[in-house]
């Protein structure tokens, strides 16, 4: 399955694990996980460029949905500093990130976690996801999940447990009405 979509914690803990000498291995993941973060907020700062149809499709899933969350395996500093300079600070209902959960994806945590704020029945729920880790995870929790070809190939993500495959948020919303 690979890292994506996985917290900085689990990425960090399994390659101590494997090539640390063992001794403090918690400093040494929380150095990473400090380090890695600083870089990703260099280049949030200096690169960073909204998928296109975004804005359009959160835009839309505010007027048709009752409730939209994020549900990220971003630490809450790096969340907070793309949803800020992306300006969509105020699209989200509630956000989930890496730092709120003990197991995060592909365990279904975050989603059940971001169902219980959002006080909303995986049944009635549908879950934007561009990661295979992700799309285990929203499944695992009972959530319908529409995947998006940012990450993966369609083709790969045909290949998953999602109910729907789009091309881009526009096919998205055709899927969705």
């Amino acid at each position: 399955m690979g890292f994506k979509g996985q917290t900085a914690d689990a990425i960090f803990t399994h390659i101590v694990n494997i090539y640390g000498n063992g001794a403090d291995s918690r400093s040494k993941i929380n150095e990473l996980i400090d380090y890695k973060t600083d870089v990703v907020v260099d280049l949030i700062d200096s690169q960073l460029r909204p998928v296109d149809g975004i804005f359009m499709f959160i835009d839309w899933a505010k007027e048709k949905f009752e409730t939209v969350a994020l549900v990220t395996s971003s630490n809450r500093r790096v969340q907070q500093r793309i949803i800020g300079r992306m300006g969509l600070s105020d699209y989200f209902d509630t956000i989930v990130t890496g730092d709120d959960v003990q197991q995060g994806k592909p365990h279904p945590e975050p989603y059940l976690r971001s169902l219980q704020m959002s006080q909303t029945k995986p049944e009635q729920s549908v879950v934007i996801e561009d990661s295979k880790s992700g799309i285990v995870s929203a499944t695992a929790a009972g959530c319908a999940v529409l995947a998006i070809a940012t990450s993966h190939t369609v083709d790969e993500l045909d290949q998953t447990a999602a109910r729907y495959v789009a091309s881009n948020y526009d096919h998205a919303i055709q899927l969705l009405t």
